[in-house]
Protein backbone atom coordinates (compact mmCIF):
# COMPACT_ATOMS: atom_id res chain seq x y z
CA UNK A 1 0.00 0.00 0.00
CA UNK A 2 1.11 3.70 -0.76
CA UNK A 3 0.17 4.77 2.87
CA UNK A 4 -0.73 3.76 6.14
CA UNK A 5 -4.29 1.54 6.72
CA UNK A 6 -5.41 1.24 9.91
CA UNK A 7 -8.88 -0.86 11.17
CA UNK A 8 -10.24 2.82 11.66
CA UNK A 9 -9.68 3.52 7.77
CA UNK A 10 -11.49 0.29 6.94
CA UNK A 11 -14.31 0.91 9.21
CA UNK A 12 -15.21 3.99 7.65
CA UNK A 13 -15.07 2.80 4.50
CA UNK A 14 -17.34 0.28 5.38
CA UNK A 15 -19.59 2.54 6.93
CA UNK A 16 -21.20 3.21 2.85
CA UNK A 17 -22.50 -0.31 3.51
CA UNK A 18 -25.19 -1.10 5.63
CA UNK A 19 -24.08 -1.85 9.65
CA UNK A 20 -23.69 -5.63 9.20
CA UNK A 21 -20.46 -4.97 7.30
CA UNK A 22 -19.36 -3.37 10.30
CA UNK A 23 -20.61 -5.77 12.51
CA UNK A 24 -18.96 -8.60 10.89
CA UNK A 25 -15.65 -6.68 10.94
CA UNK A 26 -15.71 -6.35 14.33
CA UNK A 27 -16.43 -10.06 15.14
CA UNK A 28 -13.22 -10.23 12.65
CA UNK A 29 -11.05 -8.33 14.77
CA UNK A 30 -11.85 -10.97 17.90
CA UNK A 31 -12.26 -14.06 15.85
CA UNK A 32 -8.55 -13.05 14.26
CA UNK A 33 -6.99 -12.11 17.63
CA UNK A 34 -6.74 -8.23 17.07
CA UNK A 35 -9.12 -7.97 19.94
CA UNK A 36 -9.80 -8.95 23.14
CA UNK A 37 -13.32 -8.46 23.00
CA UNK A 38 -15.97 -6.59 20.90
CA UNK A 39 -14.71 -2.91 19.83
CA UNK A 40 -18.32 -1.62 21.50
CA UNK A 41 -17.61 -3.58 24.41
CA UNK A 42 -14.12 -2.13 25.06
CA UNK A 43 -15.01 1.57 23.81
CA UNK A 44 -17.69 1.04 27.27
CA UNK A 45 -15.24 -0.83 29.06
CA UNK A 46 -12.38 1.02 31.40
CA UNK A 47 -9.63 2.78 30.78
CA UNK A 48 -7.15 -0.55 29.92
CA UNK A 49 -10.08 -1.94 27.49
CA UNK A 50 -9.74 1.56 25.71
CA UNK A 51 -6.63 2.07 25.52
CA UNK A 52 -6.16 -1.39 23.66
CA UNK A 53 -9.23 -0.61 21.39
CA UNK A 54 -7.44 2.84 20.38
CA UNK A 55 -4.22 1.09 19.97
CA UNK A 56 -5.20 -1.76 17.72
CA UNK A 57 -7.63 0.38 15.75
CA UNK A 58 -4.88 3.27 14.74
CA UNK A 59 -1.93 1.14 14.27
CA UNK A 60 -0.53 0.66 10.56
CA UNK A 61 -1.76 -2.92 9.32
CA UNK A 62 0.55 -5.27 7.31
CA UNK A 63 -0.43 -6.30 4.03
CA UNK A 64 -1.09 -10.06 4.75
CA UNK A 65 -3.17 -8.65 7.85
CA UNK A 66 -5.29 -6.29 5.47
CA UNK A 67 -5.96 -9.05 3.13
CA UNK A 68 -6.87 -11.69 5.97
CA UNK A 69 -9.55 -9.00 7.03
CA UNK A 70 -11.29 -8.76 3.60
CA UNK A 71 -10.82 -12.65 3.51
CA UNK A 72 -13.11 -13.16 6.30
CA UNK A 73 -15.42 -10.24 5.93
CA UNK A 74 -15.93 -11.63 2.09
CA UNK A 75 -16.52 -14.86 3.39
CA UNK A 76 -19.50 -13.92 5.57
CA UNK A 77 -20.71 -11.60 3.50
CA UNK A 78 -20.25 -13.42 -0.36
CA UNK A 79 -23.89 -13.75 -0.64
CA UNK A 80 -25.22 -10.14 0.76
CA UNK A 81 -26.90 -8.24 -2.30
CA UNK A 82 -24.25 -5.14 -1.66
CA UNK A 83 -21.28 -7.71 -1.53
CA UNK A 84 -20.37 -6.06 -5.33
CA UNK A 85 -19.66 -2.50 -3.43
CA UNK A 86 -17.80 -4.63 -1.01
CA UNK A 87 -15.80 -5.94 -3.76
CA UNK A 88 -14.81 -2.61 -5.09
CA UNK A 89 -13.68 -1.27 -1.07
CA UNK A 90 -11.86 -4.21 -0.68
CA UNK A 91 -10.03 -3.83 -4.12
CA UNK A 92 -8.57 -0.52 -3.09
CA UNK A 93 -6.95 -2.64 -0.43
CA UNK A 94 -5.86 -5.23 -1.63
CA UNK A 95 -2.04 -5.57 -3.76
CA UNK A 96 -0.93 -7.58 -6.50
CA UNK A 97 2.62 -8.07 -6.77
CA UNK A 98 2.22 -9.87 -10.19
CA UNK A 99 2.80 -7.97 -13.09
CA UNK A 100 1.22 -10.39 -15.06
CA UNK A 101 -2.23 -10.26 -13.32
CA UNK A 102 -2.98 -7.12 -15.05
CA UNK A 103 -5.18 -7.93 -18.29
CA UNK A 104 -6.08 -10.99 -16.05
CA UNK A 105 -7.80 -9.05 -13.00
CA UNK A 106 -6.41 -8.88 -9.35
CA UNK A 107 -5.64 -13.10 -8.79
CA UNK A 108 -4.41 -11.96 -5.50
CA UNK A 109 -8.08 -11.08 -4.52
CA UNK A 110 -9.51 -14.64 -5.39
CA UNK A 111 -11.33 -14.60 -1.63
CA UNK A 112 -12.25 -10.98 -2.46
CA UNK A 113 -13.95 -11.83 -5.47
CA UNK A 114 -14.25 -15.38 -6.23
CA UNK A 115 -15.54 -16.63 -10.01
CA UNK A 116 -17.02 -19.33 -8.81
CA UNK A 117 -18.85 -17.66 -5.56
CA UNK A 118 -19.86 -14.98 -7.61
CA UNK A 119 -21.25 -17.16 -10.28
CA UNK A 120 -23.58 -19.49 -7.69
CA UNK A 121 -24.74 -16.19 -5.87
CA UNK A 122 -26.17 -14.82 -9.11
CA UNK A 123 -27.82 -17.95 -10.10
CA UNK A 124 -29.46 -18.43 -6.49
CA UNK A 125 -30.56 -15.03 -6.07
CA UNK A 126 -32.40 -15.30 -9.90
CA UNK A 127 -33.55 -18.37 -8.88
CA UNK A 128 -35.25 -16.16 -5.63
CA UNK A 129 -36.39 -13.51 -7.66
CA UNK A 130 -38.04 -15.29 -10.15
CA UNK A 131 -39.67 -17.52 -7.07
CA UNK A 132 -41.27 -14.01 -5.67
CA UNK A 133 -42.30 -12.74 -8.71
CA UNK A 134 -44.25 -16.46 -9.43
CA UNK A 135 -42.10 -16.90 -12.77
CA UNK A 136 -41.87 -20.92 -11.94
CA UNK A 137 -41.33 -21.58 -15.80
CA UNK A 138 -38.37 -19.88 -16.73
CA UNK A 139 -34.56 -21.30 -16.39
CA UNK A 140 -31.50 -20.16 -15.72
CA UNK A 141 -29.81 -20.05 -19.72
CA UNK A 142 -26.47 -18.15 -18.99
CA UNK A 143 -24.66 -15.86 -16.91
CA UNK A 144 -22.39 -13.12 -17.25
CA UNK A 145 -19.84 -11.37 -14.82
CA UNK A 146 -18.88 -7.43 -15.29
CA UNK A 147 -15.36 -8.56 -13.21
CA UNK A 148 -14.92 -4.35 -13.09
CA UNK A 149 -17.90 -3.49 -12.03
CA UNK A 150 -19.62 -6.90 -10.12
CA UNK A 151 -22.91 -5.08 -9.73
CA UNK A 152 -23.57 -4.74 -13.40
CA UNK A 153 -23.13 -8.69 -13.75
CA UNK A 154 -25.78 -9.83 -15.43
CA UNK A 155 -28.04 -13.72 -15.72
CA UNK A 156 -30.22 -14.67 -18.91
CA UNK A 157 -33.57 -16.83 -17.73
CA UNK A 158 -35.76 -17.96 -20.48
CA UNK A 159 -39.06 -19.43 -20.17
CA UNK A 160 -39.72 -23.44 -20.74
CA UNK A 161 -41.52 -22.66 -23.61
CA UNK A 162 -39.29 -20.63 -25.62
CA UNK A 163 -41.16 -17.82 -26.09
CA UNK A 164 -39.36 -14.73 -23.98
CA UNK A 165 -37.66 -14.18 -20.64
CA UNK A 166 -35.60 -11.83 -18.68
CA UNK A 167 -32.41 -9.93 -18.12
CA UNK A 168 -31.97 -10.04 -14.63
CA UNK A 169 -29.50 -7.87 -12.50
CA UNK A 170 -29.30 -9.75 -8.99
CA UNK A 171 -27.26 -7.81 -7.26
CA UNK A 172 -29.20 -4.32 -7.92
CA UNK A 173 -32.61 -6.96 -7.41
CA UNK A 174 -33.71 -5.45 -10.37
CA UNK A 175 -35.28 -6.48 -14.09
CA UNK A 176 -33.10 -5.12 -16.85
CA UNK A 177 -35.32 -6.20 -20.15
CA UNK A 178 -38.04 -8.39 -21.35
CA UNK A 179 -37.01 -10.71 -23.84
CA UNK A 180 -39.26 -11.48 -26.36
CA UNK A 181 -39.68 -12.94 -29.93
CA UNK A 182 -36.82 -10.91 -31.24
CA UNK A 183 -34.16 -11.65 -29.00
CA UNK A 184 -30.64 -12.27 -30.56
CA UNK A 185 -27.39 -14.12 -29.07
CA UNK A 186 -25.68 -11.18 -31.27
CA UNK A 187 -27.38 -8.38 -29.04
CA UNK A 188 -27.84 -10.08 -25.44
CA UNK A 189 -24.28 -12.17 -25.30
CA UNK A 190 -21.83 -11.02 -28.28
CA UNK A 191 -22.04 -7.90 -27.34
CA UNK A 192 -21.91 -7.87 -23.83
CA UNK A 193 -18.90 -10.01 -24.49
CA UNK A 194 -17.24 -7.67 -26.95
CA UNK A 195 -17.97 -5.20 -24.27
CA UNK A 196 -15.69 -6.71 -21.63
CA UNK A 197 -17.95 -8.92 -19.70
CA UNK A 198 -17.30 -12.46 -18.56
CA UNK A 199 -19.56 -15.72 -20.21
CA UNK A 200 -19.46 -18.05 -16.52
CA UNK A 201 -22.22 -20.27 -17.47
CA UNK A 202 -24.61 -21.60 -20.29
CA UNK A 203 -26.81 -24.32 -20.50
CA UNK A 204 -26.33 -27.36 -23.57
CA UNK A 205 -29.78 -26.19 -24.58
CA UNK A 206 -28.61 -22.28 -25.15
CA UNK A 207 -25.37 -23.74 -26.81
CA UNK A 208 -27.14 -25.38 -29.17
CA UNK A 209 -29.04 -22.16 -29.98
CA UNK A 210 -26.07 -20.04 -29.92
CA UNK A 211 -24.56 -22.44 -32.36
CA UNK A 212 -27.88 -22.51 -34.71
CA UNK A 213 -27.69 -18.69 -35.01
CA UNK A 214 -23.95 -18.49 -35.63
CA UNK A 215 -24.45 -20.79 -38.48
CA UNK A 216 -27.16 -19.04 -39.78
CA UNK A 217 -26.03 -15.66 -39.73
CA UNK A 218 -22.17 -15.70 -39.94
CA UNK A 219 -20.57 -13.92 -40.94
CA UNK A 220 -22.60 -11.14 -42.92
CA UNK A 221 -25.67 -10.62 -40.23
CA UNK A 222 -23.29 -10.98 -37.05
CA UNK A 223 -22.76 -7.15 -35.56
CA UNK A 224 -20.42 -8.18 -32.75
CA UNK A 225 -17.76 -10.28 -34.40
CA UNK A 226 -15.31 -9.30 -31.52
CA UNK A 227 -17.73 -11.22 -28.93
CA UNK A 228 -18.91 -13.82 -31.36
CA UNK A 229 -15.30 -14.78 -31.14
CA UNK A 230 -14.45 -14.58 -27.14
CA UNK A 231 -17.88 -16.84 -27.17
CA UNK A 232 -15.98 -19.30 -29.34
CA UNK A 233 -13.07 -19.11 -27.65
CA UNK A 234 -15.13 -19.80 -24.34
CA UNK A 235 -16.15 -23.04 -25.82
CA UNK A 236 -12.53 -24.15 -26.97
CA UNK A 237 -11.39 -23.66 -23.50
CA UNK A 238 -14.33 -25.66 -21.88
CA UNK A 239 -14.84 -28.48 -24.09
CA UNK A 240 -17.90 -27.11 -26.12
CA UNK A 241 -17.35 -29.21 -29.16
CA UNK A 242 -20.22 -30.28 -31.76
CA UNK A 243 -19.84 -33.79 -31.13
CA UNK A 244 -20.12 -32.33 -26.94
CA UNK A 245 -23.79 -30.63 -28.15
CA UNK A 246 -25.05 -33.47 -30.07
CA UNK A 247 -24.79 -35.92 -27.16
CA UNK A 248 -25.65 -33.41 -24.60
CA UNK A 249 -28.79 -32.36 -26.60
CA UNK A 250 -29.55 -35.26 -28.25
CA UNK A 251 -29.04 -33.56 -31.86
CA UNK A 252 -27.54 -34.92 -35.11
CA UNK A 253 -25.37 -33.41 -37.79
CA UNK A 254 -25.59 -29.73 -36.20
CA UNK A 255 -23.10 -27.72 -38.23
CA UNK A 256 -19.45 -27.28 -36.29
CA UNK A 257 -19.38 -23.43 -36.24
CA UNK A 258 -15.98 -23.88 -34.44
CA UNK A 259 -14.39 -23.59 -37.73
CA UNK A 260 -15.11 -19.83 -37.42
CA UNK A 261 -13.09 -19.13 -34.39
CA UNK A 262 -10.08 -17.46 -35.00
CA UNK A 263 -7.29 -17.53 -32.90
CA UNK A 264 -5.73 -14.33 -32.36
CA UNK A 265 -2.80 -15.03 -30.50
CA UNK A 266 -1.94 -17.91 -32.79
CA UNK A 267 -2.04 -15.79 -36.03
CA UNK A 268 0.21 -13.40 -34.06
CA UNK A 269 2.48 -15.90 -33.41
CA UNK A 270 2.61 -17.07 -37.19
CA UNK A 271 3.73 -13.62 -38.66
Amino acid sequence: MNRSVTINDIELDLSELDTEYREVLARCLVDLKYLSDTPLKLSIGGVKEQLELEKVTSKPLKENQIKEIFEYISNEMKNDFQYGRFRNIASMYIKSNDKNKKSEGNKDMKKVFDENEVKEFLINESKNMLDEIEMYNMNIEIVLVDKDNVENSKVIAMREDGEGGNVLLPYQKDFKDALDWDYSFDEYLFKDLEDGMKLVYMTNVTHLAVWDEIEKLYPEDIEHNKGMQKYLKYCKENGITKEYIEEKTNQKNIVDVMQFYKDVKKKERER
